[in-house]
């Protein structure tokens, strides 16, 4: 049963992290349209972070799965 919660507190995680980078994504897109400033480095540096959010979720729940399968 405590997988079972805690796949979803995991999956709830990737959602949030996926709501994030598209938010990011909206918000630097307005600022660069607003401002001249160096946009794409801004959208890089998000992107990274937010992925490598994203991969550490998704190896922990990976490893849930392979938990609930033994």
């Amino acid at each position: 049963m405590n997988d079972g919660s805690e796949r979803q507190r995991i999956v709830r995680n990737l959602i949030a992290t996926a709501v994030y980078l598209v938010l990011m994504l909206i918000g630097v897109v307005y600022l660069a349209s607003v401002s001249r400033f160096p946009s794409m480095f801004v959208v890089i540096v998000f992107w990274l972070i937010g992925a490598a959010m994203m991969a550490t979720l998704y190896k922990k729940l990976k490893n849930t799965n392979a938990g609930n399968g033994r």
